[in-house]
């Protein structure tokens, strides 16, 4: 999916996040719910240094084997800063103050999987579909018990 309709998707199922901005780990942006270019750069610098930091401050105790923390949270006075990473794939979101961050997080990472094109999939869905279109076993008997 396209970095833009994943965003757009993003901060209408999360009505906490305000802005988020998606970017690599070379700190190239890929996408922005923002109409500033300029500020979206400055975001993906400001979420690039701060995954560095969180990564020396954590060191391997708190990293995965990439070395990079998986999830950063800043609580600040008027919002929270909260950052994702998956494989390659970061982002930023800015909130309002003390949001429900699990379920921040949650909604980060499944919009990071479908910037990736790993999203999941309907996978129930398609196993009752399937089992709807199959004939029921058929038995010996009459199904009364003996």
């Amino acid at each position: 999916m396209d970095a833009g309709q994943a965003l757009a998707e993003l901060t209408e199922i999360s009505s906490q996040i305000e802005l988020a901005v998606v970017f690599d780990s070379r700190g190239e942006l890929i996408g922005s719910t923002l109409a500033d270019g300029d500020v979206a750069e400055a975001l993906v610098r400001t979420g690039s240094e701060l995954f560095a930091t969180a990564s020396k401050a954590g060191g391997e105790a708190h990293s995965d084997s990439h070395g990079d923390p998986v999830q950063v949270e800043l609580a600040l006075s008027g919002a929270s800063i909260l950052l994702a990473r998956e494989g390659d794939l970061r982002i930023l979101a800015v909130t309002q103050p003390d949001p429900v961050a699990g379920l921040v997080f949650f909604d980060l990472g499944l919009c990071l999987r479908k910037v990736a094109g790993n999203e999941p999939k309907k996978r129930r869905l398609r196993l009752l579909k399937s089992e709807a279109k199959s004939p029921p076993p058929t038995g010996g008997g009459n199904g009364a018990a003996a």
